[in-house]
């Protein structure tokens, strides 16, 4: 409710818009996902041992990394587009 009515506000959605194609310039999505596969390296091994542990390797890590990717980058394309389409 708040957010939305922010979103009422011209000036407010202005700057909104200038702002997010800032960061969306900078590549926060690549940066992001940079972040996914460096984090996924740190955590390879833990994660194995624990699914293992309590899930019988009912989970696939690399599958769930690239379904986390794929969100992200589903997200980051209809937020660009709905902000930029107000």
């Amino acid at each position: 409710m708040l957010f939305g009515r922010f979103h009422k506000d011209t000036d407010f959605t202005a700057k909104y818009r200038t702002r997010w194609n800032e960061k969306y310039k900078e590549g926060v999505m690549q940066s992001m996902l940079a972040f996914f596969n460096e984090t996924a390296d740190k955590i390879r091994v833990s994660h194995s041992l624990d699914n293992r542990r309590w899930y019988e390797d009912r989970y696939d890590f690399n599958y769930e990394i690239s379904k986390l990717k794929e969100y992200w980058s589903n997200r980051i394309m209809f937020l660009n587009s709905a902000i930029n389409n107000q």
